[in-house]
């Protein structure tokens, strides 16, 4: 990606992307099988609209509040409509026949700390893979191709590790291998910050290839203990929640750790931003113990 940037233009990054999408749906219609269908019943079309309303609030909070300011009505405004919409989703599935997302989930002892941890372990992941290229380019004098082929380490280290350690997982067990995984993910914040202090290059390239193990590492595990927290007809519902949850947790570090780097050259906001990193990835820690 680095090199067409600098040869061709941004743009090209996303044309490159039409063939490579048409050869993944051209595989996917002759190599995948389909599964069979749960019964027909009606979809909970109010638990997902005021579960929209609460993710999407939330997000555009965080969106606004570097531009607008946190003290601006309109965030201000989002961030009290979010936990609205939480509890108007709540009192809505505790209704439905047929909720979009059953409460009873949350009560199931892998299901609630499984999604914990992917949250905390994806903020820190991405927020620190968006923070990385421009430490690398400000305190080290990288290009933007030399950039790219840096950051190749971690997804790198995540798509050998993620094979391995569910291989691993199963022998070992899920708790510890997650456990393991995500304690990767916090010493990959400490050793970004460190590289901003000592300046030290070695230690981004540490920390790339650290952070793409945990995630690989805990990965597999966090969504097998969901999927077997769930009965076989609900696996499409659990699939989604965790899915949605880490997807969150992505934009939410993008743009928490974006906001606090602040596009700055100076050192003091990349510290203060993989350390922001490391303490929510801990907490995915401690939610991996459970």
């Amino acid at each position: 990606g680095g090199p067409i940037v600098e040869a061709i233009g941004w743009r090209w990054i996303f044309i490159a992307q039409v063939p490579l999408s048409l050869a993944a749906l051209v595989m996917a219609m002759v190599v995948l099988r389909e599964t069979p269908r749960r019964e027909r019943e009606p979809i909970d079309l109010a638990g997902a609209a005021t579960l929209a309303l609460a993710t999407v609030s939330a997000l555009l909070a965080l969106s606004f509040g570097a531009a607008l300011g946190w003290s601006s009505p309109v965030v201000l405004g989002l961030l009290v409509l979010s936990p609205i919409s939480v509890w108007a989703f709540v009192r809505t599935e505790r209704r439905a026949a047929h909720p979009l997302l059953p409460l009873a989930f949350f009560r199931r002892p892998n299901f609630t700390p499984s999604l914990v941890a992917q949250f905390a372990s994806n903020f820190a992941y991405m927020g620190g893979f968006i923070v990385t290229p421009l430490l690398v380019q400000d305190q080290f004098g990288f290009t933007v191709a030399a950039t790219s082929y840096a950051m190749v380490c971690r997804p790198l280290s995540f798509s050998l590790s993620a094979p391995v350690s569910g291989y691993v997982a199963s022998r070992v067990g899920e708790r510890k291998a997650a456990v393991v995984g995500t304690s990767f993910v916090v010493i990959s914040m400490g050793l970004f910050a460190l590289a901003v202090v000592s300046n030290t290059v070695e230690l981004v390239f540490a920390g790339l290839l650290l952070s793409g193990l945990g995630l690989g590492a805990s990965a597999p595990s966090l969504v097998t203990v969901v999927a077997n927290a769930v009965d076989e007809r609900d696996l499409g519902v659990a699939n989604a929640a965790q899915q949605m949850v880490a997807q969150i947790g992505t934009v939410a570090g993008i743009q928490v750790l974006s906001t606090v780097q602040g596009s700055s050259s100076a050192r003091a906001p990349f510290t203060a931003a993989y350390l922001i990193g490391g303490a929510v990835a801990l907490v995915g820690v401690v939610a991996a113990t459970f």
